[in-house]
């Protein structure tokens, strides 16, 4: 509301709907009223989200399919995205869903599930929680505990060293090479994308990381988002260890369902290519993730239809794990070129001089950017790298000396560019 005080009725509309509706769907025996509900509930969450979120990209698309110029039919140069929607409406939806099919009892005070939807440590990039897990935490008597505290300053310390130390240090370089694709080269856009996944994985986990410990300074447990994705054997896996609440979200509320019955592998194999390409369209109304989402979803097909394939090596040794796990990073660096460029133009030009003017040297890498940004982006990296095997509980020794290093970097190689976290677009 301090961004644009009439989007605080967006938020409002979105849960009073949802919280409505699941009491007519909870006090509804006919099946047929039930589902009617449920619709409604859908296609006004949803038509919400389309409207402030695609609605731009959608008016352009068919401006120029028809008129073949970039006119739009409706001016709506003046719509802006609300801060967190997509997370606020999976959360209303999900509630709903599971009211429907009855694994969750509606919520009767609005206060604690406008709590839920609205819970602030998570609402603008997540996790995506579920009402069966934040609900009856926020129902609980407030409690003050050493563990909780301890706890939450160490991983709200260790989300700021992520953020400002590795996500916007590495992000100098980043900036620097695919701010003019046409003249850096092969070899210094190779490791923008390595800086690129850093910077990347670093920001948005290291916002999870401050969500999760802001959260529990209330004694509240948020759901893990993450667990070392870049150690993935293929790209299902990844996804299951990246975003991983968006990931069980769409699997439970729309994969699941459209398998229901299904035995045929092309039907399995053309709904993986669906919920890859819902998960594109949710990072972003552009044709770039639109893209980016039939990418990864094509790279899961061909990697199940390649376990099926009985003679083919499956790569089991310790040898071949490492070759999966190398062969599956590499794929995840070339579909991030569409993630991070602006447009087709960029990212064919980007592939081009990756693999035509790949040619490794200090000089060709560099290529005018600072040697001594470029020695700390890479330090920053290697930390980032070797803290990746820290204990997630930090029921470590020594967690208060872990603590000042933490806070001590922090002050000496923390940027203060105030780059946004990458996922408060979405």
């Amino acid at each position: 509301m301090c961004f644009e005080p009439s989007y605080g009725l967006i938020l409002l509309s979105s849960t009073f709907i949802c919280w409505y509706l699941s009491f007519l769907i909870s006090g509804e025996t006919n099946k047929q009223k039930r589902k009617i509900y449920l619709v409604i509930g859908i296609i006004a969450d949803v038509g919400i989200l389309f409207f402030f979120k695609y609605f731009n990209f959608f008016n352009e698309t068919i401006s120029s399919i028809f008129s073949g110029e970039n006119k739009t039919v409706f001016n709506t140069s003046a719509l802006l995205l609300p801060i967190g929607i997509s997370f606020y409406t999976f959360k209303s939806l999900s509630y709903l869903i599971d009211v429907y099919r009855k694994v969750a009892k509606p919520e009767n005070n609005f206060g604690y599930f406008a709590l839920y939807v609205s819970f602030f440590p998570q609402l603008v990039a997540g996790p995506i929680e579920r009402a069966n897990e934040l609900i009856p935490q926020l129902k609980k008597p407030a409690k003050l505990e050493e563990k909780d505290i301890e706890y939450g300053v160490l991983r709200i310390a260790w989300g700021f060293f992520k953020k400002v130390v590795v996500a916007d240090t590495v992000a100098q370089f980043v900036n620097f090479s695919f701010g003019d694709i046409t003249t850096a080269n092969g070899s210094q856009l190779y490791v923008a994308l390595l800086f690129f996944a850093v910077q990347l994985y670093a920001d948005f986990s290291g916002y999870c990381d401050i969500a999760i410990g802001t959260a529990r300074l209330f004694g509240i447990k948020l759901s893990e988002n993450f667990n070392r994705p870049y150690l993935s054997k293929n790209i299902a896996e990844y996804w299951n260890r990246w975003h991983i609440t968006l990931t069980l979200w769409i699997r439970d509320y729309v994969f699941i369902p459209l398998n229901k019955g299904v035995t045929a592998y092309w039907r399995i194999y053309l709904n993986t290519l669906i919920i890859f390409l819902l998960i594109g369209i949710w990072h972003g109304a552009s044709l770039n993730f639109v893209v980016f989402g039939l990418i990864n979803g094509v790279l899961a097909v061909l990697q199940a239809m390649y376990k099926r394939i009985s003679f083919l090596p499956k790569f089991k040794s310790f040898a071949g794990q490492i070759f999966l796990t190398v062969f599956t990073f590499h794929l995840l660096l070339l579909s991030g070129v569409v993630f991070r460029v602006k447009g087709s133009g960029e990212a064919f030009l980007f592939y081009k001089k990756l693999f035509t003017e790949f040619n490794i040297s200090i000089r060709n890498i560099l290529n005018g950017f600072s040697s001594y940004d470029f020695i700390i982006c890479c330090f920053v990296s290697v930390l980032f790298i070797v803290s990746v095997f820290l204990r997630r509980d930090f029921s470590f020794k020594y967690k208060y000396l872990f603590l000042f290093i933490v806070i001590t970097l922090i002050v000496l190689l923390g940027r203060n560019n105030a780059e946004t976290f990458i996922y408060f677009q979405f």
